[in-house]
């Protein structure tokens, strides 16, 4: 994104210290970040926010705090991107819909409902955005999807081994491996597939008022952002929140063309 957006300054955030080392253009920025205390940056920041796979971190709560942190420094006429699944692979074989199940119950326990990544387009709504928009795609899981597929096989691999041998499954590692040899075969004579949802709003000139349940969460005003010294844009890209050692961690991040970008 740095290369092919070189007049845009880049900052990434993650609650975790992964940033690459060796491949870093000098528009391009990495800090910590936990999203759930505020991002550090000036409210209507960004012309571009892109925001990924918080699906498993934020609870309904929180997600709409983060929403409403988003819109903050979002500049207004700014837009959102959001990209979620819900982490069910559908099409299933029994085995498959075990994993399933294991999956719901396990994010339920940790006050999660993955099952609301649906419902993002009116959540953004009642956020305060506007022109909202959204769509959904099928990501295959299995190799009958060529590279795409044999990825998501990799990542369901990875998503299933915590369901299955964490605080639900109580699985041993053979007894993991066994139900996922099995699973592989089903979604792969199914066609199994993960769907996608892809939310877009838009922050209004003037936004409205949002009461959120966190104190850390602020109210958007109306001051403006020029480009920095340098003449070029900001852009924040971050990742996801805190969440227990028993779920899976997650990113998000969001980027600008002509000004700030931002990622969650």
């Amino acid at each position: 994104m740095a290369h092919e957006f070189p007049k845009a300054e880049i900052h990434g955030v993650d609650i975790s210290a992964i940033f690459p080392t060796e491949i870093k253009p000098p528009n391009c920025h990495f800090q910590l970040c936990n999203i759930l205390e505020g991002l550090p940056f000036p409210d209507n920041h960004f012309d571009f926010i892109y925001q990924r796979l918080l699906v498993y971190a934020l609870s309904p709560a929180q997600r709409r705090q983060v929403n409403a942190e988003l819109l903050r420094v979002l500049k207004p006429e700014g837009f959102l991107q959001l990209v979620e699944s819900d982490g069910i692979v559908y099409n299933p074989g029994p085995q498959m819909e075990k994993i399933n199940q294991l999956s719901l119950e396990t994010s339920l326990r940790h006050g999660v409902d993955p099952r609301e990544v649906q419902t993002m387009k009116s959540g953004l709504k009642h956020s305060g955005y506007i022109n909202v928009n959204s769509f959904n795609i099928a990501l295959p899981v299995g190799d009958w999807g060529g590279k795409a597929g044999a990825l998501s096989l990799q990542n369901m691999h990875g998503l299933a081994t915590i369901w299955l041998k964490g605080e639900v499954g109580k699985k041993t590692q053979d007894e993991c491996d066994a139900a996922l040899v099995v699973a592989d075969r089903e979604c792969e004579a199914n066609k199994s597939y993960y769907k996608v949802w892809l939310v877009v709003g838009t922050k209004p000139k003037e936004p409205k008022k949002i009461t959120t349940t966190s104190s850390s969460s602020s109210v958007p005003t109306m001051s403006t952002v020029s480009p920095n010294a340098s003449g070029k844009v900001p852009v924040l890209v971050s990742t996801s929140s805190s969440s227990s050692s028993d779920m899976p961690r997650v990113h998000s991040s969001s980027a600008e063309k002509n000004g700030s970008m931002s990622a969650a």
